[in-house]
């Protein structure tokens, strides 16, 4: 687990405060949404059709108990009462009012949580890192047949389009 040491707290400290002022800023029209656009994305914040969604890495998927808490204290507070886990290990809160996205931030602050678009967690298919590792051993594919979801699809039967619909050509 990725433990923030006091450079990172004062990291995070001072960009919440500058990203407050810029949601003041957008609040009162001095911002226009083109000109707050890549500053709300790089705070993981997005626009979508009804709401601002909040997306929170989590640095390689581990929560301490302490953060957990306060993620849950997050979503009953300013979210519908629940958030989202994504496949990438973030957290979205889907329903977060623009003017409560400062708070929202401090309090991830608070258990040392970073907002940030940028940052990725690492996903891994076993099966192909397995077969990648151990090199010419499976070349054959022996043990690993079909586990590739981009393996090469069979050839339909005879008559039959990709589709699996009767081949037109064939009335």
């Amino acid at each position: 687990m990725y433990r923030y040491d006091e450079f990172d707290s004062a990291f995070v400290r001072e960009r919440v405060a500058e990203f407050k002022g810029q949601v003041e800023r957008r609040l009162a029209g001095a911002l226009t949404e083109d000109e707050f656009r890549p500053l709300r994305l790089r705070n993981g914040l997005y626009l979508q059709l009804h709401a601002y969604m909040l997306r929170i890495a989590i640095p390689y998927g581990v929560l301490s108990p302490k953060q957990l808490r306060q993620l849950a204290m997050i979503g009953r507070k300013w979210d519908r009462g629940y958030g989202h886990f994504t496949t990438r290990q973030n957290l979205q809160y889907n329903w977060v009012k623009l003017v409560d996205i400062p708070d929202v931030l401090a309090a991830l602050a608070d258990v040392g949580e970073l907002v940030d678009d940028r940052q990725r967690s690492v996903l891994l298919d076993p099966i192909r890192a397995s077969y990648r590792t151990r090199g010419p051993a499976l070349a054959s594919g022996a043990g690993v047949a079909r586990a590739s979801p981009r393996a090469p699809r069979a050839a339909p039967p005879a008559g039959r389009s990709r589709r699996n619909r009767p081949d037109r050509r064939s009335r």
